[in-house]
């Protein structure tokens, strides 16, 4: 097709250039050779005008052979355009070969190779995504069959602690008592006994076997759930008076626990039981911190009666039937034995019904010590023996802003306490506050 077109262009020219000698004589002279040769133009192309001008050539001439040149042009091109479809395509063809073989289809082809290798990464990143979930499968797996296993564990631990109808508090009991039972010592000194206990030693007297006993069985925790609460208010630094401190049952733990920042006064009338403290206190060097006052704490200042009995823990300025000995004491109001102006923390009362002569005593020291505790024993035989009832008893102590809490000595907690509450048992531990104890760190029933 290529080479048919190039002969109808060929002919083409050969028609021109035979009109136009054709023609020529008709026309005018013979262009000049010379300026022919000297142009190089044949008829048609440009600048052929001007040099035929030159060489003396009339226009019209050239006219007319440019208008023949393109009326032949215009309908050679019409005869052929159906013909060179062909071959404008086949050059559409090689002009898109040689684009893809340019610098363009190079850079194309980059581009195509790098989002193949993007595409690798991609199915790569998928397939670390996968395992990297499948492993999260197993390590949930994992933590599921271990949460299982410690979930087995703990309802076997709750069996067991069933079966054997222990909690806590007892498992720490059994403990303790274990400990003690293992490090227990009771070394006899003549007239006196001394016991270890785990905040030291303490003297006894040997004329008091059942006290000695109880000691020594329940390594001074005879009131274990007072003893709890007591510690449990009590910080380091802190002001404890004792009154009625005996041996120092509550004294000496209490001394442990404020440490040398604080002050406990221990108060005992019976001059046995006071000689025996001052020893205990100075046996396990807490004399620095803790003073002992022998005299015994009341309403007014002067002296008592005080009954001495077979047990020391009913001797009292009002005497029970068990009396042995009535001996004289001096008697203190706390509010002259403590410094005006210092703030205590806690007031342990066990007189044997006597306890409202020793609020009486202790005015000022309520009024000036706002987060005052005190703990006190209290039960029917003792409002008998002090002579007042249960709702003026309770009347007195919680004038001041303080609420009454009953201990209980088997697991440490506290529980809210009526009037009436006195009359329902033989005996039992008060706990005086104004704050609610849950705010001091108690536990509550």
């Amino acid at each position: 097709m290529s080479s048919l077109l190039a002969k109808s262009i060929r002919a083409g020219i050969s028609v021109q250039e035979l009109y136009a000698s054709a023609n020529a004589p008709a026309i005018g002279p013979k262009p000049n050779a010379a300026a022919g040769r000297a142009s190089g133009l044949l008829p048609g192309e440009p600048g052929f005008g001007e040099a035929a001008r030159a060489s003396g050539s009339p226009p019209n001439a050239v006219g007319k052979a440019r208008r023949f040149y393109r009326r032949v042009g215009r309908r050679l091109l019409r005869l052929l355009r159906p013909l060179a479809a062909p071959l404008l395509y086949r050059l559409d063809f090689r002009i898109r070969s040689a684009v893809d073989r340019s610098e363009s289809a190079a850079t194309l082809r980059s581009i195509d190779a790098g989002l193949i290798a993007l595409s690798s990464e991609l199915a790569a990143t998928r397939l670390d995504i996968a395992s990297l979930m499948g492993a999260a499968k197993l390590t949930a797996r994992s933590m599921s069959a271990l949460k299982e296993g410690i979930e087995a564990t703990h309802r076997q631990f709750l069996e067991v602690a069933g079966l054997r109808k222990i909690d806590r508090q007892a498992a720490e009991r059994l403990i303790r008592h274990s400990k003690f039972l293992y490090r227990r010592n009771v070394i006899p000194l003549g007239h006196d006994v001394a016991v270890h206990t785990e905040e030291g030693y303490l003297l006894l007297p040997v004329e008091d076997p059942a006290l000695l006993i109880a000691v020594v069985e329940t390594g001074n925790r005879l009131e274990p759930g007072t003893h709890a609460v007591m510690l449990s208010l009590l910080r380091e630094c802190d002001v404890l008076i004792d009154v009625g401190a005996r041996i120092g049952g509550f004294t000496l733990p209490a001394a442990r626990c404020v440490g040398p920042g604080g002050y406990i006064l221990a108060v005992e009338p019976a001059p046995r039981l006071s000689s025996l403290l001052r020893r205990t206190v100075a046996v396990n060097h807490v004399s620095n911190w803790v003073e002992v006052q022998e005299c015994a704490a009341g309403e007014t200042n002067g002296t008592a009666p005080f009954g001495l009995s077979q047990r020391t823990g009913h001797n009292s300025l009002l005497p029970a039937e068990d009396t042995l000995q009535t001996i004289d004491v001096t008697v203190r109001q706390l509010d002259d034995l403590v410094a005006a102006g210092r703030c205590v923390n806690l007031v342990k009362i066990d007189v044997e019904g006597a306890e409202l002569q020793v609020w009486r005593g202790m005015r000022r020291i309520v009024a000036e010590s706002p987060g005052l505790a005190v703990i006190l024993k209290c039960g029917p035989e003792h409002l008998q023996r002090g002579g007042v009832t249960a709702d003026t008893w309770f009347g007195e102590l919680t004038s001041s802003g303080h609420t009454a809490w009953k201990i209980d000595e088997a697991t440490g907690t506290v529980s809210s306490l009526r009037p009436s509450g006195l009359k329902e048992v033989d005996t039992l531990n008060v706990l005086l506050i104004r704050d609610h104890p849950l705010s001091l760190g108690l536990r509550v029933i």
